[in-house]
């Protein structure tokens, strides 16, 4: 899934070439346009043209939360509010890979930094136990 928020042109335009690039490895890809409005270049109309072309979903602005909830992997581009409160606390974990941080957070979110000498078994172990637990945004 690719969340695309408030942001400029060209940094949406870059979104869906992204979007339509991850299409190249065989991923199946849903962009939700989180603004009402939100405006393309050339290039970001041609992108979302080829992606809907392919089979794959573009959608207008849309309840990001339930869409989260259902993805298994997500890339945000622009600001994107992670939607209402809802009870309790927010259940979006963010994952930072060493040398990262998070692009944001709002209260309630969990934040976990990796550290730089973890191997991928206990990545992968990690993240399983992660994911089991809710919608994870990796930086």
């Amino acid at each position: 899934m690719v969340l695309v928020g408030r942001c400029d042109a060209a940094t949406a335009d870059e979104a869906l070439r992204g979007a339509l690039g991850l299409t190249l490895r065989g991923a199946h890809v849903h962009v939700v346009l989180t603004e009402p409005g939100l405006a393309f270049g050339p290039q970001g109309q041609r992108a979302t043209a080829t992606l809907e072309l392919f089979g794959h979903r573009v959608e207008g602005t849309g309840a990001p939360a339930a869409a989260l909830v259902a993805a298994d992997v997500v890339e945000i581009w622009g600001e994107v509010s992670p939607g209402p409160a809802g009870p309790g606390p927010d259940p979006l974990t963010h994952l930072v890979r060493p040398g990262r941080a998070p692009a944001f957070g709002s209260p309630g979110q969990r934040v976990l930094h990796l550290e730089p000498d973890l191997d991928d078994a206990r990545a992968d172990l990690l993240l399983d136990d992660l994911l089991a637990g809710g919608p994870v945004a990796v930086w």
